[in-house]
């Protein structure tokens, strides 16, 4: 079960969606849940955080989850986010 800190953050990019992929903002969304992640599961390097992102939009469980909390397109966008900051 995801936790509502982790439905938060996404709802979060949800109000970051009409910004960049690449704004600073949005990039600091990216660093706050991969410092989530990093604190309440496992250690998130940018490799594993880029495949998160891939599958954020590959696996329509979590695309539909993170579209639920943010709005549609959320996912997409969060994807988006993620390959600009590990890239």
């Amino acid at each position: 079960m995801i936790s509502q800190a982790m439905s938060q953050i996404f709802k979060d990019f949800g109000q970051l969606k009409e910004l960049s992929p690449t704004d600073e903002k949005v990039q600091k969304q990216v660093q706050i849940l991969q410092d989530y992640i990093t604190a309440q599961f496992y250690n998130c390097t940018n490799d594993l955080l880029a495949s998160l992102g891939i599958m954020y939009i590959q696996d329509e469980r979590f695309q539909r989850s993170i579209d639920n909390w943010g709005g549609q397109g959320t996912a997409l966008f969060v994807s988006k986010a993620i390959d600009s900051y590990c890239h």
